[in-house]
């Protein structure tokens, strides 16, 4: 090895963490690479590849699915407010909290409409 590229290499592997923590960390982030593609082809899918196949983000998936289906449950509640008549929307609502007043409410409504 030329005088020059040894240097190099000697700097470049003095500024390398052997800690048991870098260790660990490398291994983490190893296990997520996928080693049967090019990086010069398809960086993405080399360095993050098995990791997007991973149980691991299939949970984070789960979490976002839940949220999509109440949502999507949400709006459908929604539509079939605005697509009933007010004698069902008050049936729906209907509560036996004394503090809500829905019957009064409804009586005031209808007047108003």
């Amino acid at each position: 090895m030329p005088p020059a590229l040894s240097l190099l290499a000697r700097q470049a592997t003095s500024n390398v963490c052997t800690t048991p923590l870098c260790h660990a960390i490398g291994n983490e982030f190893a296990q997520y690479v996928n080693l049967n593609v090019d990086p010069c082809s398809d960086f993405f899918e080399y360095s993050c590849g098995a990791w997007v196949t991973s149980d691991e983000i299939e949970t984070e998936n789960d979490a976002a699915d839940v949220y999509a289906i109440n949502a999507r449950h949400s709006l459908q509640n929604i539509i079939s407010f605005l697509n009933g008549t007010f004698e069902e929307l008050t049936e729906i609502i209907k509560t036996d909290d004394a503090g809500v007043h829905t019957q009064d409410k409804a009586e005031i409504d209808k007047k108003i409409s």
